[in-house]
């Protein structure tokens, strides 16, 4: 009894190291100019509606003719406003100067929940290292240190996989209704949040659930679309119909942001063989990936990873569709989980001081991305080495 008073207060410090470690890489953030394009965006999309709650446009600002005639529209039709809205209630609480507190306090509280989530599906251990894993991500470094929507968007998925598995595990109506408010609240981000229901179903319907779950099941994923819908039925009353024509890509957007373009032409690379050159540790992921799907176990951290990666790459190729590698941030907290596990599982020196390398070139590649080059999208350490 006493040795496990012991070991959990240890596990509670090294956690709370690993969030302190975490708050202090993104401190930094708190003295940047914030002028990325996304980011002039967003905020200028918080500086109307913390004035007016329904003025979600970005016609008559300042922005406009620097952007596609794609966003001169009567609604910002891209997103749907609830990271928007966070950044308005910061704005006029806190100020402007802080709204990247949104960002940062979302990488944060997605660090805890894959502590909480590898400790559902694994142990203590693998929890540890896992959050340590995903508070040095390059790419969740780099996401959460500027005012994007892909951190918080993060977060409510990672939250919706966490509440799905304490509702099979509690077996009360309360924890669905939870899980469809944070599925709900993550479509309202962004509705890519969608990729995530496979995961989610996976892990309500696997195995044989009790009839009483199956429809407490159904009435969160429910409860998540009855949430999402004013926005379905905004987008009708401003235009007369529900259009994704934004959808396809386009050539006006392409030629303004070469970065975007680079990612079109080349969704492979950005979106699995850049993951492991920014964050080699993610190769170990990606191992256990193909060998846990080989002997069907690790389903959800796997099926979670093939998800996002998997859309992204394949919208790519077929549909011109998808542009940035952090749209495939909602994938890291599951490749975090199966990097540490796979770390604990071969438990040799080898493997931790390698381990330990790739986190340490993460590190410094997180940081030049984030801090040092202020970029648009993230890239390993040869890109910052080449002659100019």
């Amino acid at each position: 009894m006493v040795k496990s008073v012991i070991e959990m207060k240890h596990i509670n410090i090294t956690l709370f190291a690993i969030l302190v470690f975490s708050l202090a890489l993104h401190l930094g953030a708190l003295f940047l100019n914030h002028i990325e394009g996304d980011e002039v965006i967003y905020q200028t999309l918080a500086e109307k509606l913390s004035k007016n709650p329904l003025d979600y446009t970005l016609q008559g600002t300042y922005i406009i003719n620097q952007l596609p005639e794609t966003h001169n529209k009567p609604l910002y039709v891209f997103h749907p406003p609830l990271f928007c809205l966070l950044l308005a209630f910061i704005k006029v609480i806190l100020g402007a100067r802080l709204e990247i507190l949104i960002p940062i306090i979302s990488a944060l509280l997605t660090t805890f929940l894959v502590f909480l989530i590898a400790g559902e599906l694994y142990d203590k251990k693998v929890a540890l290292w896992a959050a340590a894993i995903n508070a040095i991500c390059p790419v969740f470094l780099q996401a959460s240190t500027k005012i994007w929507m892909d951190a918080t968007v993060t977060l409510f998925i990672t939250a919706s996989v966490y509440m799905a598995l304490i509702a099979i595990k509690k077996e009360r109506l309360i924890y669905y209704v939870f899980l469809g408010c944070f599925i709900g609240f993550s479509l309202w981000i962004k509705l890519t949040a969608t990729i995530i229901l496979p995961v989610i179903i996976l892990i309500l319907l696997y195995k044989n659930r009790p009839r009483k779950n199956i429809i407490y099941a159904l009435c969160a994923l429910g409860l998540a679309f009855l949430l999402i819908s004013p926005w379905f039925y905004w987008l009708y009353a401003v235009f007369g119909s529900i259009s994704f024509s934004w959808l396809k890509v386009n050539q006006e957007f392409l030629e303004m942001f070469p970065f975007a373009k680079m990612v079109k032409e080349r969704p492979f690379y950005f979106y699995i063989t850049n993951f492991i050159v920014v964050a080699p540790i993610y190769l170990f992921s990606f191992v256990y990936l193909v060998t846990g799907l080989k002997k069907g176990i690790r389903l959800i951290e796997s099926i979670w990873v093939i998800c996002f990666i998997g859309v992204f790459t394949f919208s790519g190729y077929v549909m011109n569709f998808g542009y940035i590698m952090r749209y495939t941030l909602p994938a890291t907290p599951a490749m975090a989980i199966l990097a540490a596990s796979f770390i604990t599982e071969k438990n040799k020196p080898i493997v931790y001081i390698i381990s330990i390398i790739f986190l340490g070139y993460g590190l410094l590649v997180g940081i030049l991305n984030s801090y040092v080059f202020q970029l648009a999208d993230t890239f390993p350490l040869q890109y910052f080495l080449r002659p100019n």
